[in-house]
């Protein structure tokens, strides 16, 4: 298993500003999850990381309409996220770096989903 992708410089990705906001939350949800002491704390965090998780989801799917576009020689959707850091849009490899980043995001909060499914709470 390759944790990255060529042309993916892990320094980029934890300063990217999607990466940086999920390391804020993140810390918090594995103590949400620590102390999930019954049924009810385990579903409130569940309707969270489904938040955080939709939410990764939609930049990322978007991101790979962008990439699917611009790999058929056409521009990106009209509706597309801006990319967050700082590279050129027009390159294909700055929507797939974007679309990356979304993928190792929604991971790790499904990480913690695989947590909360594994126990008792």
């Amino acid at each position: 298993m390759r944790l990255f992708s060529p042309g993916f410089p892990p320094d980029d990705v934890f300063a990217h500003p999607r990466h940086e906001a999920a390391q804020k939350a993140l810390p918090d949800l594995i103590v949400q999850l620590r102390a999930a002491a019954n049924v009810k704390d385990g579903y409130e965090l569940q309707q969270e990381l489904i938040d955080h998780v939709r939410e990764i989801e939609e930049a990322r799917n978007a991101f790979s309409k962008a990439v699917k576009r611009m790999e058929d020689g056409k521009p990106p959707q009209p509706d597309a996220p801006e990319p967050q850091f700082g590279r050129d849009p027009s390159l294909l490899e700055t929507w797939q770096f974007e679309r990356g980043v979304c993928e190792r995001v929604a991971r790790q909060f499904r990480c913690i989903g695989d947590a909360l499914a594994g126990s008792s709470a």
